[in-house]
């Protein structure tokens, strides 16, 4: 909020008998972001120095603090002037009141030998004028009528502060989770209700995507139906944050604004700010939705002069890919699959990721693609706009009944499997084995073994490794391991190289309490490719039962157990080929959280080693000699 800030000196004449003070801040004119008032300055007393302290007064409560801060500027000005002020280089003082959003009196004194020596009233006023005119701004921007924003708008939006403008942008929004509560939350017109539900089907079809991005690529602009009645609503204006968001700015055929927000599908949720209304399609709640607006709209004179010259802005590309595998391999991969099938993947011109989101080359998995793959640089808000250009995500939201959704995604798995089976194992290993030749089938069984050092976790996962590997080191000499741990994208980050070294400590205990005759492929912080090449071999696996067996359940299609906490079991957000799931019996969910996947458990290793003996001898054994084309007996 700004402020409008006047004195009004005390009539008390001890205190100029006794003080010759100075309040430096706050200056009398408005304060801007801070959360706090700052009172500044400093008191020189005209007798023999004693040590003394502020007192502040602000709705009934109290702050102080001592007179004791460094000032010698202050004694080099007036030390001259009074036989004690020489003496009183710690002379200076800062006190922060907190900021009330109301008109607020803070009455200043200063203390000495337990006597109050009333100095100034400070009044702090909102500027009502200054509010005004942001409202006014933000008004404007979200009927599409940037042009008529002045100079003086766009200053009052950007003077006041965070809390000012989330009043103004967000307020005490509504949340609707379907089309029902849109329509009575929004005030949607009867005779528009149907729009609206056809909307909610519409935007979350995936071949209502494809028809979106090929309009795109063809139009130079995104072009969808509108959620508010009849006709449809266009958009040339993103805003693009570093950690996988992206915001869409729509035009309703009425010039109503409404925007979409983008994290690991096309459409996660959608805000209405003229209504006061927030769509929410997946788990991006309004708290977020807020600060990345705030954050959006920072430099506002920037946002409307981009958005007076939309109309040039150019399409810069397809936003792909996540810094989580799941998303990576459930949300944003199957959606390119998707686009490969109806032949629009090779008519994009760009493809954009970030640092430490693209886990695999595309031109790879979809040869058609002839374009460029482009790193976004930082920041990259400011990229796009500065460019005059604008770029969308594209994913989906993957359900285990969605029979679409699993057909495509097969359809990819087959794609990546051959993948993973066209590099050598040469190539697989580096950097563990370096320019050795290491063949896995001279081993059986091999074991793949998933650890996890964040997150949820199997609390027992290093005692039951150590016990499980050696107990079957026993019945099989020929048994190899493969360590399973953090997967790294092609382009790591700082974040990706501490959270593998977290790993490979993990396992590092594992390995040094093994038989020595195990022979061991540690391939923590292994790319993608690797791994997919190693677990086409594996003859059983153990891991963490969502993403932490993508590559050696969903795409290798091995047998194996996967361990979860109970909440997670039932979560139908994966797809699950040839997997044991330990039962929610055998486990222990040792902690609660509001989020099942920050919940770690406790499973019997005893339990699990009897499972990984029966797959051995009911599957593994077979699946070998199937694939080795020897007989089976």
């Amino acid at each position: 909020m700004s402020y409008i800030i006047s004195y009004i000196d005390s009539l008390d004449t001890n205190f100029k008998r006794d003080f010759f003070a100075y309040c430096q801040e706050p200056k009398q004119h408005s304060i801007g972001f801070s959360e706090k008032i700052r009172i500044s300055g400093w008191a020189l007393q005209k007798d023999e120095p004693k040590e003394i302290k502020i007192l502040a007064i602000s709705n009934s409560s109290e702050y102080n603090a001592p007179v004791s801060l460094h000032r010698k500027d202050v004694i080099e000005n007036y030390g001259k002037a009074n036989q004690f002020f020489s003496k009183q280089e710690l002379c200076g003082f800062e006190i922060q009141i907190p900021r009330s959003h109301q008109a607020q009196t803070i009455q200043i004194s200063i203390i000495k030998d337990n006597t109050h020596y009333p100095w100034f009233t400070l009044v702090v006023s909102p500027d009502v004028n200054l509010v005004e005119k942001a409202k006014s701004a933000w008004k404007k921007y979200c009927l599409s009528k940037p042009q008529e924003i002045d100079k003086d708008e766009v200053y009052a939006f950007e003077k006041i502060g965070n809390n000012e403008k989330k009043s103004i942008i967000i307020g005490s929004p509504i949340t609707a989770y379907n089309a029902e509560q849109l329509v009575s939350y929004a005030k949607i017109p009867i005779e528009y209700s149907h729009a609206v539900y056809d909307f909610f089907s519409y935007i979350q079809n995936q071949n209502s995507i494809s028809s979106i991005i090929l309009n795109l690529v063809n139009s130079n602009k995104l072009i969808i139906t509108s959620p508010l009645g009849p006709g449809a609503a266009y958009c040339t204006e993103s805003f693009v944050f570093n950690k996988n968001i992206t915001i869409l700015k729509f035009n309703n055929s009425d010039n109503e604004v409404f925007l979409i927000f983008q994290s690991i599908s096309f459409c996660d949720g959608i805000y209405f700010p003229l209504r006061g209304v927030y769509v929410a399609f997946q788990d991006l709640d309004i708290l977020s939705v807020q600060n990345y607006l705030i954050s959006a709209l920072q430099n506002f004179n920037k946002i409307i002069s981009y958005s007076i010259h939309s109309n040039k802005n150019n399409f810069s590309g397809l936003i792909t890919g996540h810094n989580r595998p799941y998303h990576y391999f459930y949300n944003h991969l199957p959606s390119l699959e998707k686009l490969s099938e109806d032949n629009i993947l090779s008519k994009i011109k760009n493809f954009l990721f970030f640092p430490g989101c693209n886990y695999l080359k595309l031109n790879e998995i979809f040869p058609e693609i002839t374009a460029a793959e482009k790193a976004i640089t930082n920041p990259a808000l400011d990229h796009f706009i500065d460019n005059n250009e604008f770029a969308c995500q594209i994913g989906f939201k993957f359900l285990n009944h969605d029979k679409p959704a699993i057909k495509t995604i097969e359809n990819l798995d087959l794609k990546l499997k051959k993948l993973g089976q066209s590099i050598s194992s040469k190539d697989a290993f580096e950097p563990t084995f370096k320019s050795k030749n290491i063949s896995l089938k001279n081993f059986f069984p091999i074991i793949w073994f998933g650890v996890m050092s964040q997150k949820r976790c199997w609390i027992e996962q290093i005692p039951a490794a150590i016990e499980l590997l050696n107990e079957l080191k026993k019945s099989f000499p020929s048994i190899a391991v493969v360590f399973d741990g953090w997967t790294s994208p092609l382009t790591p980050t700082e974040t990706d190289k501490e959270e593998i070294q977290k790993d490979l400590l993990l396992t590092e205990d594992i390995i040094r309490a093994l038989d020595h005759g195990i022979f061991t492929l540690n391939a923590v912080g292994f790319n993608a490719i690797q791994k997919i090449h190693i677990a086409n071999q594996v003859d059983c696996f153990i891991g963490n039962g969502a993403a932490g067996v993508l590559f050696v359940d969903r795409i290798a299609n091995r047998y194996g157990i996967g361990h979860l906490n109970k909440e997670m079991l039932k979560s139908p957000l994966y797809l699950h080929k040839n997997i044991t799931l330990i039962p929610p019996e055998q486990i222990n969910d040792i902690q609660k959280s509001d989020r099942s996947d920050y919940v770690s458990y406790s499973i019997n290793p005893e339990f699990v080693q009897g499972l990984v003996k029966k797959i051995l001898i009911e599957h593994s054994v077979t699946q070998r000699l199937l694939e080795t084309d020897q007989k089976v007996l």
